[in-house]
């Protein structure tokens, strides 16, 4: 069989001179085989006894086989790639579609390599003709982690070159196959597992004019999107004005970049889906001029909803109170250094008010624990009644709120006060009971660009101890005199409250 091969390599010296490993009658053609053995990917195919009777040049290197190696693989498929092997065996009794990431082989030597990739069966008028096997090599991916993404770029670079290139080569192809396989069958078969090698990959990839007109998408990006077909999805953004970035804006500014910088651009973005919703998605762009002079778009897509999902998660977890759901200290922090640098920028004044409950223990040790957060759940909500939505109210404490107040003066600032304390004062219905609390109140009027964040905090929480002292239910104002001097908050039977 090998002395085949070489013969027929020597009677066309065209071809790959990479040894091509086969362990059945041929089941590929040559030119098959060459363009299969370029790939960065390891592909393995079985035939429907589960037998293998392929194997390209890039499985046999990375798993350093050796003719005796392939001759105990013919009927025994992967018995030393452990975990790998069992991910086969699952496979084989169901034949369903396994799918594998980040997984360990351990090869000869003890030697440790990490691949991702597939397993998938393959049908043809319902009947089982076989499977397919394709892997890559992750393991400097899974040694570097900031090599990962610029890896994966290249990599969708190429292949998407070669998909280009198989493309305008097709009909040529098929007339180099036609002299090297003796049935039509093997090579409709052996051109089948090449599609699917590219059309079954995970990314979605499209090719778009600088004007928006989209040339073609890849059967991954359709589904993607919502899409039967790759078809059904350019005649909607072509005829139908369908746009798949959700936002308008940025789709210009990317493309315009892309352009401009002729480099791979990354971002991050929401698609329309065909149902009216969206997803997100890490899209890569990237400039090309084709063979004929035509300026176009590529861009590949990639899934990544999960991911922000988990991220906004993490970011409420951290920055949301679990209770009221409601901001917490450190988001009310970062909201508050935002107010100050926005004030000094376009001299604006604001107010912070820093609240605390009256008799709210009382509630906490009478009627338990669980009627205590009712309590505070209700005084979230009546304080949310009171603010705008450029606004920010948060839970610092126990039973202490704060409320940022954006451009505001102070007459409108002392009715507000009033309003809290009127909306706060009326009874908290909970089951049979009725409990009541009260509140203090401390402001602090940032009208002086030189106050920091802790200088503000102090100040409303000065004040809000004298409104407690002065025995609850009502506000003080903490500001500067017409000098710019710190005066003491000072109370008053006027709407605001003077310093003097």
């Amino acid at each position: 069989m090998y002395k085949n091969q070489q013969a027929a390599q020597n009677k066309n010296p065209s071809l790959s001179s990479r040894p091509v490993v086969r362990l059945e009658a041929e089941v590929l053609p040559q030119n098959a085989r060459t363009i299969l053995d370029e790939l960065e990917l390891g592909i393995i195919l079985l035939n429907e006894t589960d037998r293998i009777s392929y194997i390209n040049q890039t499985a046999t290197e990375f798993l350093s086989l050796k003719e005796e190696h392939l001759l105990d693989l013919h009927n025994a498929p992967f018995p030393f790639l452990s975990p790998f092997s069992r991910i086969y065996e699952a496979y084989r009794h169901k034949k369903t579609p396994q799918q594998f990431e980040f997984i360990p082989v351990y090869l000869e030597k003890d030697k440790l390599k990490y691949i991702s990739g597939f397993i998938r069966p393959v049908y043809r008028g319902g009947f089982f003709l076989g499977s397919l096997c394709s892997f890559l090599d992750i393991t400097s991916l899974i040694q570097s982690r900031d090599f990962l993404t610029d890896y994966f770029l290249s990599l969708e670079n190429v292949l998407t070159g070669k998909t280009d290139n198989l493309i305008r080569k097709n009909t040529r192809l098929e007339q180099e196959i036609k002299k090297h396989l003796a049935g039509k069958k093997e090579m409709s078969r052996s051109l089948k597992h090449l599609q699917n090698i590219f059309h079954k990959l995970n990314y979605g990839t499209c090719r778009f004019t600088p004007d928006g007109m989209l040339l073609k998408a890849n059967r991954a990006l359709a589904e993607m999107l919502g899409f039967h077909s790759s078809g059904e999805l350019v005649e909607a953004v072509n005829l139908q004005g369908w746009e798949i970035f959700h936002d308008r804006e940025l789709w210009r500014v990317t493309t315009d970049e892309v352009i401009k910088r002729k480099k791979i651009i990354r971002i991050e973005a929401r698609l329309n889906l065909k149902k009216k919703s969206v997803i997100w998605a890490e899209v890569s762009a990237f400039y090309i001029t084709t063979k004929r002079g035509q300026t176009v778009l590529d861009m590949i897509f990639s899934d990544i909803s999960e991911r922000k999902e988990n991220e906004l998660q993490l970011y409420n977890q951290a920055t949301m109170d679990p209770l009221s759901g409601i901001p917490n200290r450190a988001l009310w922090s970062d909201r508050l250094d935002q107010a100050i640098k926005k004030s000094r920028r376009y001299a604006e004044d604001f107010a912070a008010i820093y609240m605390d409950l009256e008799g709210f223990k009382k509630i906490n040790d009478d009627l338990g624990h669980e009627y205590g957060d009712k309590v505070l759940i209700t005084v979230s909500r009546r304080l949310q009644e009171k603010i705008r939505e450029s606004d920010t109210l948060a839970r610092i404490g126990g039973d202490e709120f704060c409320i940022l107040i954006n451009n505001i003066d102070r007459a409108n600032l002392s009715r507000m006060a009033r309003s809290i304390i009127d909306s706060l004062t009326r009874p908290i219905k909970i089951h049979r009971s009725q409990p009541r609390v009260g509140v203090s109140i401390g402001i602090c009027l940032f009208d002086r660009p030189g106050l920091t964040a802790a200088e503000i905090m102090k100040r409303a929480d000065k004040a809000m101890y004298m409104a407690k002292t002065m025995g609850g239910n009502r506000y003080v104002i903490h500001c500067n005199d017409t000098a710019g001097r710190e005066n003491q908050p000072e109370p008053s039977c006027e709407d605001t409250v003077k310093n003097g």
